[in-house]
């Protein structure tokens, strides 16, 4: 995923995803905690350092603050933004030496540009493997609220699935036969059952095992 692509993750949580922001704080925790270390000149835990507490704050505000037009990429601003939150905590707290002034802001915050990256690639494989298990979730739900209109539900399909394995490939093929004929689309869509009689013609099982597959087939036509 490019910078673009991220870029557009952040805006979207800045015009009100409150779900994508929550996914972006989750999936760049490693990227938050790299960069308070290394300014912290200590590891730090999540469980134990309020560093990480300002560290996380910081990005949430980065979110919010960032401009594409700033010539820079999200986490290099998300960078400067958590090392100037944490100055100021170190200023309060007047318990931490702060870098060197004599030091650029440029070198005292820069973080090699392959760990970036490799940071950057998987807190975004993170946020696409929750997107993808989001639109799952939302496509099972559809599905079933469309099976509620044919008399069946998840676990009718589940209870009919035949157990083995040319049974299911028998009917599937029989389901396939249905979801590519219009007229009979037509027909399952207006009153909602099959054409047993024409299933028995064209596929060659006997009324007896489309009758024992029926819900099976039905449930795989509405799934076509």
């Amino acid at each position: 995923m490019t910078d673009e692509q991220l870029h557009e993750w952040v805006r979207r949580a800045r015009d009100g995803d409150a779900g994508c922001r929550n996914e972006l704080l989750d999936s760049f925790r490693p990227f938050i905690v790299r960069v308070a270390s290394r300014h912290c000149r200590r590891q730090l835990e999540w469980e134990n350092d309020d560093e990480l507490s300002i560290g996380l704050l910081a990005f949430n505000e980065a979110i919010d603050s960032f401009n594409p037009s700033f010539g820079r990429s999200f986490l290099s601003h998300a960078q400067s933004v958590i090392y100037h939150r944490l100055v100021d905590h170190f200023r309060r707290e007047e318990k931490h030496r702060l870098p060197s002034t004599n030091v650029s802001h440029e070198s005292a915050t820069a973080i090699d540009q392959a760990v970036l990256e490799a940071e950057r690639n998987t807190a975004l494989a993170i946020l696409r493997e929750n997107e993808a298990a989001r639109e799952r979730a939302e496509e099972i739900d559809e599905y079933e609220l469309i099976l509620q209109n044919f008399g069946l539900t998840l676990d009718d399909l589940f209870e009919a699935s035949p157990r083995h394995r040319d049974s299911r490939q028998r009917l599937t093929g029989i389901a396939r036969l249905v979801a590519d004929d219009p007229e009979s689309v037509e027909h399952l869509k207006k009153h909602k059952q099959l054409q047993l009689k024409k299933l028995e013609a064209i596929s060659g099982l006997s009324r007896k095992a489309l009758e024992s597959g029926r819900r099976y087939i039905l449930a795989l036509c509405v799934l076509m």
